[in-house]
């Protein structure tokens, strides 16, 4: 099947950003392959990246995912681990831009929204240990809602 995400961040200053990430996807069983591409203009400037994403549903609650993504135009690769497990995830990114590396630890957990079917909170917390920068902690939330 085809997937196809839009790329939005409107923030009102300059560094709004529009684009496209159409990804092929392929499913057999519990093992499912994502590929795709993306492109895609901030501040007037375009980029352009590609990434590839295997993943194995454990069971119907759990699963495990690899990530690989590279963006030319930045010099920049990303590689990403995570597991979920029932309402629960953890996982590790790991980014390198240019000379710099940063690593980042998260997890989370997702409860149920107002009894709303298809509504969750997910709150998660992260940590992140980067080149010649501070460490960062830092606490999210997320509402979803699956139609």
């Amino acid at each position: 099947r085809v997937e196809l995400g839009l790329v939005t961040e409107k923030s009102g200053s300059t560094t709004d950003a529009y684009g496209l990430r159409p990804t092929l996807v392929y499913t057999a069983g519990a093992l499912t392959v994502r590929a795709g591409v993306e492109s895609y203009k901030k501040n007037n400037v375009s980029y352009s990246g590609t990434g590839v994403s295997v993943g194995y549903a454990l069971s119907s609650s759990a699963s495990v995912n690899a990530n690989y993504g590279k963006n030319s135009d930045l010099d920049s690769t990303s590689v990403g681990l995570n597991a979920v497990f029932g309402d629960a995830g953890v996982g590790m990114v790991q980014d390198k831009t240019g000379a710099n590396k940063a690593t980042t630890y998260y997890a989370a957990y997702s409860f149920p929204l107002l009894g709303v079917k298809g509504a969750t909170i997910t709150p998660a917390l992260s940590t992140s240990k980067a080149t010649g920068v501070d460490n960062l902690n830092a606490f999210k939330v997320r509402l979803n809602y699956a139609f």
